[in-house]
């Protein structure tokens, strides 16, 4: 038996708002791998919202995938707020969705960091996310955390 305190998890929140306000997701996740998508599967009901995902690790990927600028992706290793932006408007062209979420960064290094972005129609945010002193998974867990808690925030600020 399975005993749920607090109310629903952040992802059941998240579907619940997008299915209220008749909204479509799709998600672009290079850094953190498909943990995103992985997270919103435990969702009953997820299907009425979610109209796909990419793991799109290296650059030929984001490039052929989401229309990624090639030359601006090679310049800045693909870590840059222009990527993560790029990432989540063709994630949505990609799938036809109304927001598209993405992630990009270092999960690894001297400095671990993430840009993470949410498109939905012409409005495009995006965030730094620092990681400092936090192993590999740890990386992908706080910036998976910080995408939904924006996106959450954002669906929130909508009528």
């Amino acid at each position: 038996m399975s005993i749920q305190l607090g109310g629903p998890d952040r992802e059941t929140r998240i579907v619940r708002l997008l299915q209220s306000k008749t909204l479509s997701i799709s998600v672009a996740e290079s850094l953190t791998v498909g943990l995103v998508q992985a997270k919103f599967g435990s969702v009953s009901g997820l299907s009425s919202v979610f109209a796909g995902g990419v793991t799109a690790y290296d650059r030929a990927a984001k490039v052929q995938l989401l229309g990624v600028s090639s030359l601006h992706a090679k310049s800045v290793d693909c870590f840059s707020q222009r990527v993560a932006v790029e990432m989540a408007r063709g994630v949505c062209e990609l799938f036809r969705s109304d927001v598209g979420i993405a992630t990009t960064g270092f999960a690894e290094g001297v400095t671990p960091e993430a840009w993470i972005a949410l498109s939905h129609g012409s409005l495009n945010l995006s965030w730094r996310v620092p990681c400092p002193g936090l192993a590999r998974d740890a990386v992908r867990e706080a910036v998976a955390h910080q995408l939904l808690g924006r996106l959450e925030d954002y669906l929130h600020g909508l009528p």
